[in-house]
């Protein structure tokens, strides 16, 4: 799981104001399954406390917004954007690739 937080649009700190973001490295399984863990709502709940979500994939996304809709009552629009408790979250994607011609590197010696 990757989490950055970067200056953006919203929570103020020390006179400046950061977005928090979120990169899970896994997709969230069919809101069947993932609605039978017995803290599903409250785990989507706080990757809501992020204003940005993002996922490798479409599918992927498409995944974390039905789960959304369906255990939070959430209404995601086109974009992915949608409302929860007073604040407005993105779900985004944004693969994370692999630089092949580092990987193939050999290691630096020291």
């Amino acid at each position: 799981m990757i989490i950055s937080f970067d200056r953006g649009p919203r929570t103020p700190c020390f006179g400046v104001r950061a977005a928090h973001r979120l990169f899970p490295a896994h997709a969230l399984p069919a809101t069947a399954i993932f609605g039978a863990l017995p803290r599903a709502a409250e785990l989507l709940s706080a990757l809501c406390a992020c204003d940005v979500i993002g996922f490798h994939t479409a599918g992927y996304r498409d995944a974390f917004l039905q789960c959304v809709a369906e255990l939070l009552g959430a209404h995601p629009d086109a974009e992915g954007c949608f409302n929860y408790r007073g604040r407005r979250v993105q779900a985004i994607v944004d693969p994370i690739g692999i630089d092949v011609g580092v990987s193939q590197q050999p290691p630096h010696e020291t």
